[in-house]
């Protein structure tokens, strides 16, 4: 078994190994060219730094695997997993084993496994979660990220309401389930179709199709996120916003 100080200097290795591979495997220009559609989160001639426990390289089909608590981050954007095979063709990494992504903007993605580009701006995800800054929450079967900022998640579900820590699997107090949401970051919206409105797990409300501003939006028109009240004469209810 590999001493501590080994197993350090085996990570440092990995670490400046494969920044010396994606430098190689990813000219200036066209590195320009993929980040260009992050251009607002993902900072110019930002560079990938990798840590893991092994690397194993395979020339043959140019993939380069991390293995062993591998963090990869680039231009303020991390992720987390027991393994990743980074394709130098493609450019893109497969990454599984209690997987996380934090955005730079502070969304968290966790999932067992994640089909991504490099550059973090285009991917494929099954059964995930995501937890934004603002505390609003996604779930899907599956979800695929385009150009950075478009976000289509399908058979998902969506709520502000934290999960109960002792509890976690029992339903929150509203959420939105639907057969496709469409978190638009460009826009600041989340597009339901298909969906129904939830109250403690009942079935409230069926809509076809709505959208409301994304949780970091406090102002802006149209509907806003729910958020339950109560009356003494009335009980508990949903408040649904709308912003003129």
């Amino acid at each position: 078994m590999p001493s501590n100080r080994q197993a350090g200097l085996a990570r440092l290795y990995a670490a400046t190994a494969l920044a010396c591979v994606l430098a190689y495997a990813v000219p200036a220009p066209a590195l320009a060219q993929d980040v260009g559609d992050m251009a607002t989160s993902v900072p110019a001639g930002s560079q990938m730094l990798l840590a893991a426990d092994t690397l194993v390289y395979n020339n043959d089909n140019q993939t380069v695997t991390a293995v062993g608590g591998v963090q990869i981050d680039y231009g303020g954007n991390r992720l987390v997993a027991q393994r990743v095979e980074y394709n130098r063709n493609t450019k893109r990494m497969v990454a599984s084993g209690n997987v996380e992504v934090i955005n730079s903007d502070g969304t968290k993605i966790n999932s067992q496994h994640i089909d991504i580009t490099d550059d973090f701006a285009d991917g494929f995800v099954n059964a995930l979660r995501v937890e934004t800054i603002d505390k609003a929450y996604f779930a899907a079967e599956s979800a695929e990220r385009m150009g950075g900022v478009l976000t289509t998640f399908h058979n998902g579900v969506y709520t502000a309401c934290e999960p109960c820590e002792d509890k976690p699997d029992k339903a929150p107090t509203w959420r939105v389930k639907a057969k496709k949401i469409i978190w638009n970051g460009e826009k600041k919206t989340v597009r339901f179709e298909n969906a129904n409105f939830e109250f403690f797990g009942f079935p409230l409300a069926y809509l076809p199709a709505f959208e409301i501003a994304d949780p970091t939006v406090k102002r802006k028109s149209g509907f806003l996120i729910p958020s339950i009240i109560y009356k003494s004469d009335l009980g508990v209810g949903v408040k649904v916003p709308y912003y003129l």
